[in-house]
């Protein structure tokens, strides 16, 4: 089933209003503060929390993305502009909750991203990354007097009357944790730091690692200089809440940095360049250069691991990162892939992929939660992100046979038939006795059309597997399609030998058995059949058919065809036209003309609708047989 979003409005395009016109704003009131060129614009905190998504121009001209959640204190701001998409920036809306914020959803494509990271991590646009824009909480006393040029979004008075309104927004606020009536899966048993301990965690490369380091740790330094995943970084926490972090390079030149200014922030690298706390260069040989924002964002500690289980943490105090130990990280792995496994059992496969993904972030080279990854999202016909798992998991097992079959099915899916072929046989060289690479490579050889090295693999399956009814009954169907009525029929007698209940196995061997000729025979099977489910339309209208048009009274009597064809033309609410003949010739045998007359008129008047010349022959003849007063004798092919 389609996942059900729980779309929230966003704040489009606001209005703002400069610092001496902005009476709905308190000295104390926390802003999400960002620079874009040389223009300021601050969105107060007890706005944000109305909406938590803003889609913004900056000036006119400059298209932005601002988040924030009030929960996990996480705020970030982001270009919402694609190359692929390049006539209109995305528009954002939050969609749903989970991974310990909310999730949004852009309205062009529908695909779900990250509010903090910029990533798309599901839908058409999966793996895009949109370029960061740098955003502060601040005091807007604070922020007015550094920005003195600022704006600040409006809102009324009536709105500031609300909780989040009177709160004016607070940060790290203790024991508050972004919870659902059906959350999705919390990192809370990592206690490495506290709960709701604020940190800047800066995402690596691929977004699947990071490192997150305490704003205590930075309130200790004017500035940290580090390097993470080859990227040398400078971080600084001015005040309360005001980090910025930027990439410690311009023009292919590592920087190294002293502190040149404390009021204003300035630092000094060994060009003599002065940049600014967003990383413009003010003056020196850069002057009017940029430095590229890191990939960070403030957040607290609980969302930050929730990401990114497997974080370190910088400690400068301690003079190391704290990291996880390989057997904490594999318990916790093991532990959500068996909660996952649970959800799969259950057929609740958004849950279910939520534990896997939780399971693949602690420990990314977990091969059953790719695997199994990769089976919940065919399922739900996510095809291409099955595919890159079913593809990382046989990376890192080669040989896990059951991976091949699943992928191959996942690509006949895709319409890669030879990538398909390829898998099946990888398994079959694999395993020998593999059933599953037989079966797949007879599905596939039945699409291609090639009936009978199809029903051979097949039939290689039913060696392997010899009292599994369903596999019978599979072999069956592919010798029915070839023609070769009376194997086909062998089959389904072994199914109903295994299972005598076996409803298809019923069904299958009254229409064979009709189609040969042995009409007491298909009757058993239909009467077998429709005891089991009397609403299938088809095996009913085969039954009184057989009854009604045969001179074999023994087979039934004229009251049970019509009970059967009136049944069957009720299911088919009278639209049938080969139903509604089967009425016909049930009414004829029973005597009753006038009904038999009038329902084949109508029988008639569907087949030419229709344009089935044949069938339109076939009523014709028989309608002129019931205007004589005489029923129809001769079987139906």
């Amino acid at each position: 089933m389609p996942r059900v979003r729980q779309f929230v409005l966003p704040l489009n395009n606001p209005d703002v209003v400069p610092p001496h016109e902005a009476d709905h704003m308190l000295p104390n009131d926390i802003v999400v503060g960002l620079v874009v060129g040389s223009h300021a614009r601050a969105y107060p905190w007890w706005i944000l929390a109305n909406y938590h998504v803003v889609n913004d121009t900056i000036q006119g001209r400059t298209p932005v993305y601002v988040a924030m959640c009030e929960r996990c204190s996480g705020a970030a701001a982001f270009h919402p502009v694609l190359k692929q998409l390049p006539l209109r920036p995305l528009i954002f809306q939050i969609s749903g909750v989970g991974m310990g914020t909310f999730e949004i959803t852009d309205a062009q494509t529908l695909s779900t991203w990250h509010p903090f990271s910029g990533k798309a991590v599901e839908g058409p646009l999966a793996g895009t990354k949109l370029k960061r824009i740098p955003v502060v909480l601040e005091r807007w006393s604070n922020w007015k007097q550094a920005h003195p040029n600022t704006d600040v979004v409006y809102a009324s008075y009536q709105m500031r009357l609300r909780d989040h309104g009177r709160l004016g927004g607070t940060v790290g606020h203790p024991n508050r944790i972004y919870l659902t009536s059906e959350p999705k899966a919390l990192n809370l048993v990592d206690d490495r730091l506290p709960t709701n301990e604020m940190v800047y965690g800066l995402l690596g490369t691929d977004q699947n690692s990071g490192i997150a380091i305490p704003l205590r740790e930075l309130q200790q330094t004017d500035y940290l200089e580090l390097t993470f995943e080859s990227t040398p970084v400078v971080v600084f926490l001015r005040g309360e809440y005001r980090v910025l972090g930027f990439e410690r390079s311009f023009q292919e030149e590592s920087l190294t940095f002293r502190l040149h200014s404390n009021d204003p922030f300035q630092i000094r690298d060994q060009t003599d360049t002065v940049w600014n706390q967003w990383g413009q260069a003010i003056e020196g040989p850069h002057q009017g250069g940029q430095l590229t924002p890191a990939n960070g964002y403030v957040t607290e500690w609980y969302e930050w691991c929730t990401l990114i289980p497997t974080s370190d943490i910088f400690s400068d105090t301690l003079k190391t990162r704290r990291m996880r130990s390989a057997s904490e990280l594999a318990a916790e792995a093991e532990s959500l892939l068996k909660q996952a496994l649970v959800f799969q059992q259950q057929n609740n496969w958004e849950r279910a992929a939520d534990y896997f993904r939780q399971a693949i972030r602690v420990q990314p080279d977990l091969v059953l939660a790719h695997f199994n990854l990769g089976a919940v999202r065919a399922e739900q016909r996510k095809l291409t992100e099955a595919a890159q798992h079913l593809e990382r998991a046989l990376e890192l097992q080669p040989d896990f046979t059951e991976a091949h079959v699943q992928l191959a099915r996942v690509k006949l899916g895709l319409n890669d038939r030879k990538g398909a072929r390829a898998h099946c046989l990888r398994a079959i060289e694999i395993d020998p006795d593999y059933d599953g690479g037989y079966l797949g490579f007879g599905v596939i050889l039945a699409q291609e059309g090639d009936l009978a090295e199809a029903a051979k693999a097949i039939e290689r399956v039913v060696q392997i597997l010899p009292v599994d009814a369903s596999k019978r009954v599979m072999l069956a169907e592919a010798l029915e399609k070839q023609g070769e009525l009376k194997r086909a029929a062998e089959q389904y007698q072994h199914a109903l030998r295994i299972d005598p209940d076996n409803l298809e196995s019923h069904v299958a061997m009254g229409r064979i058995q009709q189609n040969l000729g042995d009409l007491p025979a298909a009757v058993v099977h239909f009467r077998c059949a429709l005891k089991k489910n009397s609403e299938l339309a088809d095996t009913a209208d085969r039954l009184s058919w057989a009854i009604a048009t045969s001179d074999n009274g023994s087979l039934g009597d004229a009251a049970e065809a019509v009970r059967w064809a009136e049944h069957a033309a009720k299911l088919t609410r009278h639209q049938s036209p080969e139903i509604l003949g089967t009425l016909a010739a049930a009414y004829a045998h029973a005597g009753r003309y006038e009904e038999a007359i009038e329902t084949a008129d109508k029988a008639l008047s569907l087949a030419r609708l229709s344009s089935n010349e044949q069938l339109t022959r076939d009523i014709q003849h028989h309608l002129e047989l019931y205007k004589s007063g005489r029923p129809y004798r001769t079987s139906r092919e």
